[in-house]
C-alpha cells in the first residue's frame, strides 16, 4: 500500500474527493488550517478520480489530467518506484 495525499488550497464550503480507486464513491476532505486534506493508501496501479467542489465535479488541472471519450479526469499512477505522493490544487 501507498499514502497518497489529496490536497485542495482553494476557498470551498465543501470538498470531495472520488474515483476509481473507491469505485467513485466521494470521500470528504478535512478542513486543517485554512487546507482541505485527504490521506488514504492505495494499491500498486493507475486510478482516474475527480474533486467534487460545492457539489460540482470538477478536476485538478496543475495534476496529470486523462482524457477518456471526451470526459476529463485526473489520473494517478501508483508503482513501486513511485515517490510519495501528494496532490494538490
Amino acid at each position: 500500500m501507498y499514502d497518497v495525499h489529496f490536497v485542495w488550497r482553494n476557498q470551498a464550503s465543501s470538498v470531495f474527493v472520488a474515483g476509481e480507486f473507491n469505485n467513485w464513491i466521494p470521500i470528504p476532505l478535512l478542513l486543517v488550517d485554512y487546507v482541505w486534506q485527504l490521506s488514504i493508501s492505495l494499491n500498486q496501479g493507475e486510478y482516474r478520480y475527480k474533486y467534487i467542489v460545492n457539489g460540482n465535479w470538477c478536476i485538478d488541472y496543475d495534476q496529470e489530467v486523462d482524457n477518456i471519450l471526451g470526459h476529463q479526469n485526473n489520473l494517478i499512477q501508483i508503482h513501486p518506484e513511485s515517490p510519495r505522493r501528494v496532490f494538490r490544487k
